[in-house]
């Protein structure tokens, strides 16, 4: 009897030691709950990580089709009296682009990039719509079978010889005047007679320095006074551009002439291209995306490109937009004056 009262003490002892106190179960919970909250934190770092990845990609692929398109279509650029190479401030296109980015700037150009050869009329122009989160680099593009290409015909003899302040064949006698220059309809994206095609989403500024033969920025037409014009560049603005040595003036490769002096019929030797470029998904999550502010100057009173893609840049990185990144490249022009 004693003997099978202990085996059943016995038995009791080894089947209490095969079981888990409470005080064991909660310590193991909280050991699984601490590895498993690492493990989460590293899923998500990698996460964060992939996706910053991705982000950078397409900004890098988005920034490489971009200067591709614009080498293609500056580089053989050409000027002449009619329809000039011209930099113009965005507020002279309001009339004409209503939602067009403010202190942007856009180029227009003449290229033969036609299919066989032949002259079409291109421009580029940024865009922003707050409201619906678009920032758009825009490009223009007409061939001359478009009804609205601007044609020699198009223009009297008092009209191309007084370009030397204006550009009549994309703003008409003035930014005002609808008569003349591209219509509003060439700039919309759709509808008759619409030109206009996105070459990327995410673009929060571009910016444009036109240079020199030495590669310096060049003079802003508007700033010299004997020019009279709100035009950043003309190339039938009254200027000689350097081959070999400095010529003086504001610039060691420009000098501007008197309003006596010729006409200079020349496209800038190279064109320095500056981009802001974001993730489309970060602007629409973006609480507000700052205003980018107007280009800066140097000395020498042409665009500092540097220092105004680094002022964006501080915007946007105080708003919150980390994922943003700034690209340079210089286009070399083919039919630079020498």
């Amino acid at each position: 009897m004693k003997s099978i009262a202990l085996n059943l003490r016995s038995q009791k002892w080894r089947g209490r030691r095969h079981a888990f106190t409470l005080v064991e179960l909660m310590v193991s919970m909280v050991l699984l709950l601490a590895i498993m909250g690492v493990l989460l934190g590293l899923l998500d770092q990698t996460s964060r990580v992939w996706l910053m990845g991705e982000r950078r990609v397409f900004t890098d692929q988005n920034a490489r089709a971009i200067f591709d398109l614009m080498h293609r279509d500056l580089a053989p650029a050409v000027a002449d009296t009619r329809n000039q190479f011209v930099q113009i401030e965005a507020s002279d296109l309001i009339h004409r682009i209503p939602n067009i980015a403010p202190n942007s700037t856009a180029l227009f150009f003449m290229s033969p990039v036609g299919q066989f050869g032949e002259m079409c009329a291109i421009g580029y122009f940024l865009t922003r719509d707050a409201d619906k989160r678009h920032y758009r680099l825009n490009r223009l593009f007409m061939t001359p079978e478009h009804a609205d290409f601007p044609r020699a015909e198009s223009f009297s003899h008092t009209q191309f010889t007084q370009t030397s302040s204006r550009a009549i064949w994309v703003t008409g006698e003035t930014p005002t005047d609808l008569s003349k220059g591209l219509p509003a309809r060439v700039f919309e994206l759709t509808g008759p007679g619409s030109a206009t095609s996105v070459i990327s989403d995410g673009v929060l500024s571009a910016h444009f320095a036109c240079l020199d033969n030495f590669g310096n920025p060049l003079p802003l037409a508007s700033e010299q006074a004997r020019e009279n014009t709100t035009l950043l560049f003309n190339s039938a603005a009254r200027f000689l551009l350097a081959d070999t040595g400095a010529l003086g003036g504001n610039s060691e490769g420009i000098v501007f002439l008197s309003a006596s002096g010729l006409q200079a019929h020349s496209v800038p030797s190279a064109v320095r291209v500056g981009l802001l470029i974001s993730n489309p998904r970060s602007l629409q999550r973006a609480d507000t995306v700052p205003e980018i502010s107007p280009y800066e100057l140097n000395t020498a009173d042409g665009i500092d490109l540097d220092a105004t893609l680094f002022k964006d840049l501080t915007a946007i990185a105080n708003g919150q937009l980390s994922d943003s990144r700034s690209f340079c490249e210089t286009i070399v022009l083919a039919n630079a004056n020498p």
